[in-house]
Parts: structure tokens; sequence; C-alpha cells
């Protein structure tokens, strides 16, 4: 709470039920241990992150792209089309498959070694 003053203030039943309605009342623990390792999680227009990340992640099922938002919550607030448009640039058009699967795979590498800084993640 300390880290994100806004969480003390919301409706959390509200909020919850909101993500459920995004992510499938199945991933209910797991948006509850996203919330908890990422408090802005909560802050978020859910719908619109996966709208986003879908789009971006052209070739991919849904499922695979919430699996990867809940295991790395941070994931959420990417901008995935600059991260496509950098993954093109650096790593070019005939790689950006395995670039899309290996990001949904380990979404948590994309803060580490990142698209975004041009610094090549290994393949």
């Amino acid at each position: 709470m300390l880290r994100f003053p806004p969480f003390g203030y919301l409706d959390h039943a509200r909020v919850l039920e909101g993500a459920c309605s995004v992510y499938g009342d199945d991933q209910e623990d797991a948006i509850r241990a996203a919330i908890i390792m990422f408090p802005r999680f909560i802050s978020y227009d859910h719908a619109r992150v996966v709208a986003q990340a879908c789009d971006a992640y052209t070739g991919h099922a849904r499922e695979e792209i919430v699996g990867a938002i809940l295991r790395y919550p941070r994931f959420c607030s990417y901008d995935h089309e600059r991260v496509m448009r950098d993954a093109v640039e650096l790593y070019g058009k005939e790689n950006l498959a395995r670039v899309k699967a290996k990001i949904l795979r380990q979404p948590q590498r994309l803060s580490r070694v990142s698209v975004s800084c041009k610094k090549p993640m290994p393949l």
C-alpha cells in the first residue's frame, strides 16, 4: 500500500470483479497474486490492456497473452506496439514470430534485456 497509496481507497471487490470479467473467473487467484506483486495492476483498464496486447502479438492465443500478463503483471504496463516496432528494427521481420513467442513465454526478460533498450535477447 505504501508503494501505491491509491490501493487503500479502492473498492477491491469491484476491482477484482472487473478484472475477472476480462481475464476469466477461473483466474481469480492469479489476479489476486498479480495485485499483490504489482499493486498498480489494479489501476489499469484491463480490457484495453488485453486488446492492445492481442493486437501486438497477433498469431498468439488470447489465453497465452493473458497468461503472460498474470505471470508478470508489469507486462500490462508496456507499450506493446512500441515493443513490436523496436523488435522489428532490432531482429528483423523474419524473426518476429520467434521474438513474440519468446516475449510471451518470458515477459520478465523484456524488462532486463529489452528490445526497447536495443540490447538483443537470445532467441
